[in-house]
C-alpha cells in the first residue's frame, strides 16, 4: 500500500512540475486546491477548487492535490484547530463543545464510509447539520487558515516550479555539453590513430 501511494504521489508531483504551463498558473492552481480544500464544504470541494482555478486561469491538475488535504484522516484536526481559531476571534463556542461536535463529524464519516453513502441526501444532511453546530467559529477560522495556507502556498508553489525547472534546465544543459564533447572527441580519436600516409 505504501507503495502504491509513493508511485502515486509521485506521478501527480512529476506532472505538476512538468506541466506545460507557467509557474504563476500552476502556483495559482496549487493555492486554490489548498483554500478548498481547508474549507468546510465536505463534497463541494473539488468542484469549487476547478471553478476558482478556471476562473483565476490556473493550471486544473494542479488544484487536485491540494483539495486531498482534508481526508477522513485529516480533516478532524485540521477543523478542530481551524474552529477553536474562530472560536477565540468571535469569543463564542468551548473547546469541549468543538470536540464533540469535530468527533460526531468524525464518526458519522468514518463509520458509515463517505464512499458508500455518496448519494444518500439523509448523509448529507447529517454532515451539514453537524457542520453547521460548529457554526460562524468554524467558517471563520477554516477561512483564516486557508487563506494563510493559500497565499503560503502560493509563492512556495511558484517559488518550487521555478527552482526545480531552472536546476533542470541546468541539468540538461550540462548533459548535452558532456554529450557533445564526447561526440567530437569519438571523431577526433579515428583521425588521431590513423597510420601516416
Amino acid at each position: 500500500m505504501a507503495g502504491l501511494w509513493y508511485r502515486a504521489r509521485r506521478i501527480i508531483f512529476h506532472r505538476i512540475l512538468h506541466a506545460d504551463d507557467t509557474p504563476h498558473r500552476i502556483a495559482v492552481g496549487l493555492a486554490a486546491g489548498i483554500f478548498f480544500g481547508l474549507l468546510p464544504t465536505v463534497g463541494l470541494q473539488l468542484a469549487l477548487a476547478l471553478a476558482a482555478t478556471a476562473a483565476l486561469r490556473g493550471n486544473k491538475f494542479a488544484c487536485l492535490p491540494g483539495v486531498w488535504i482534508t481526508n477522513p484522516v485529516t480533516f478532524a484536526p485540521i477543523y478542530y484547530g481551524s474552529y477553536l481559531i474562530g472560536a477565540a476571534l468571535l469569543g463564542t463556542g468551548s473547546a469541549g463543545e468543538g470536540r464533540t461536535a469535530i468527533r460526531q463529524l468524525e464518526d458519522l464519516v468514518t463509520q458509515t464510509g463517505i464512499g458508500r453513502h455518496l448519494f444518500e441526501m439523509e448523509f448529507w444532511r447529517a454532515l451539514a447539520a453537524g457542520i453547521g453546530r460548529l457554526g460562524a467559529a468554524l467558517w471563520v477560522g477554516c477561512l483564516i487558515v486557508a487563506t494563510v495556507c493559500g497565499v503560503f502556498t502560493y509563492f512556495a508553489g511558484r517559488l518550487g516550479v521555478t527552482a526545480y525547472r531552472e536546476r533542470r534546465r541546468k541539468t540538461l544543459e550540462a548533459r548535452h555539453r558532456r554529450r557533445a564533447e564526447r561526440r567530437r572527441f569519438a571523431r577526433r580519436a579515428p583521425a588521431e590513430s590513423a597510420p601516416p600516409a
